[in-house]
């Protein structure tokens, strides 16, 4: 009441105080919605927009302007116009306050829509050591809050129950054959089935996420924050560079990826470029659900998944497809690379490890000091995939994250370990070198992997680990006659 007399008493002299005041807050909103607008239809092709965008914000100067602090700003003048208008409601029919902006009800509800979506992690993680999903899980918990959504196992490992338990991490176990796809995906590898499982997914909740990791979880974990270099004005898809010491032609497994699903036209194409990895996309979800539903259809040959009227391109690679014929570990790597290098997905941003947010272990090119692995540039990246490839960086990452084991002692790994009980091992020797083998299986983590692995093949009775690799073995210990000595190598036989 002291307020309105005070207004009414100066009216003839003028705005008071609280008018002042007012048409301050008026002033500061009005300026801050109508900046939003402007670059909300004028972003894509206006020189401001390219000041602003900056794709690495690490190359912004001090004085451009970081679009999280304009988002932050966007947000209090929403808040501060949404209390001037109750305050004008308060003195209606007073004459002294008047501002109109017809679109502000809609740039709230955008704003307040923004904000309350996620950032979502999603992946695989079936057969996975639990050693793996720990360091990931609680990596990834010391600089993320985004929801984690992974495929495991049915029914789910007890230690993983525990370690998402701790991390708050979302488990899906998962039976392809009920799924309704259109093939079995339980005769492929977890690395190809895990795109329409994903792709699924994002078609179900996908209007929850803003921003969206799909990474390999068996060998990747985070220093800082995975989603902080991604501007809130960008909609890429961000795909990053493996090995750069060779083209797609010159590997011999990429280019067999791409040869033996799309044929020697579609390599031929392709050939000359640089090699993405597959183990690490990010992106805005109309970009990720795009790509997801490009490799899914790809990978099940469903054209439902496809817009093969519109994108000549796209359907060419479709009708060159021999899927699910070539399936094998490692092609969906060349799906990506035939879809990035075709130019058949829109705003793709190639990343290259000199200056990546993500170092690919296998390139050789990350930097480690201290046990932090930085670019070529001096900068440490958010997230370290292929940590597997360095011996000594796997090791102290399973010191560190993994807690209910000491992993230095191999013996007391053994021993909690339930398919080890019918094997022993001998230590720095390779027992069956060149002998009997039956099958190779990657992702070990030590020796007790093989285990398991030797005990799901029936002919299986040995096996050496060596490098992350089990060799698994058709022969028992009393068939080997000539032993070999090697540091690192652990020979396991039934007892």
């Amino acid at each position: 009441q002291k307020t309105k007399k005070s207004r009414n008493n100066n009216r003839s002299q003028g705005c008071g105080w609280t008018s002042i005041l007012l048409s301050f807050v008026i002033v500061f909103a009005f300026f801050v919605i109508s900046f939003a607008l402007v670059s909300h239809f004028h972003l894509q092709d206006s020189q401001f927009a390219n000041y602003l965008r900056g794709l690495d914000p690490r190359q912004r100067s001090t004085n451009q302007i970081d679009m999280a602090e304009f988002e932050k700003l966007f947000l209090r003048a929403s808040e501060l116009k949404r209390k001037y208008d109750e305050l004008k409601a308060s003195t209606s029919g007073k004459g002294d306050i008047s501002i109109r902006s017809a679109d502000s009800a809609d740039l709230d509800n955008k704003g307040a829509d923004s904000s309350s979506l996620s950032d979502l992690v999603i992946g695989m993680a079936k057969d996975l050591d639990p050693k793996n999903l720990a360091v990931f899980g609680k990596s990834l918990r010391q600089v993320s809050k985004a929801k984690v959504v992974l495929f495991v196992n049915n029914p789910i490992p007890e230690r993983h129950k525990i370690i998402s338990k701790s991390c708050q991490l979302e488990l899906i176990p998962f039976d392809s054959t009920t799924m309704g796809f259109s093939v079995d995906m339980n005769k492929f590898h977890p690395s190809t089935s895990r795109w329409p499982l994903i792709h699924k997914y994002l078609s179900d909740h996908g209007t929850k996420y803003n921003r969206i990791w799909m990474l390999d979880v068996r060998d990747t974990y985070f220093q800082s924050d995975p989603f902080e270099f991604m501007s809130p004005t960008d909609k890429n898809l961000n795909v990053f560079q493996g090995v750069e010491s060779m083209k797609i032609s010159q590997c011999g497994w990429n280019s067999a990826w791409v040869s033996d699903c799309f044929g020697k036209e579609i390599l031929n194409s392709i050939g000359n470029n640089p090699i993405i990895c597959s183990g690490v996309t990010s992106g805005f979800r109309e970009a990720v659900i795009t790509y997801t539903s490009y490799m899914s259809g790809l990978i099940l040959s469903s054209k439902e998944e496809l817009d093969l009227a519109n994108n000549m391109i796209l359907s060419k690679i479709m009708k060159a497809s021999i899927f699910p014929s070539c399936e094998r570990n490692g092609v969906d790597q060349g799906i990506h690379n035939v879809l990035i290098h075709s130019n058949v997905l829109p705003n793709v941003k190639i990343w290259q490890q000199s200056t990546s947010p993500v170092a690919n272990m296998q390139s050789k090119l990350a930097i480690i000091r201290n046990q932090v692995v930085y670019n070529k540039a001096g900068e440490k990246v958010a997230v370290v995939h292929q940590y597997d490839r360095n011996s000594d960086l796997q090791k102290y990452l399973f010191e560190k994250y993994v807690d209910w084991m000491d992993t230095s002692d191999l013996q007391s790994e053994w021993d909690l370990e339930p398919s080890c009980t019918e094997f022993q091992y001998k230590q720095d020797l390779d027992m069956f070198k060149g002998m009997c083998d039956l099958k190779t299986v990657g992702g070990a983590t030590s020796a007790v992997t093989c285990c398991s692995s030797c005990e799901a093949v029936e002919e299986c009775k040995a096996f050496t680990f060596a490098s992350g690799l089990c060799y698994l073995k058709s022969c028992s210990s009393s068939m080997s006659h000539k032993y070999h000595a090697i540091p690192g190598v652990v020979s396991g036989f039934q007892k």
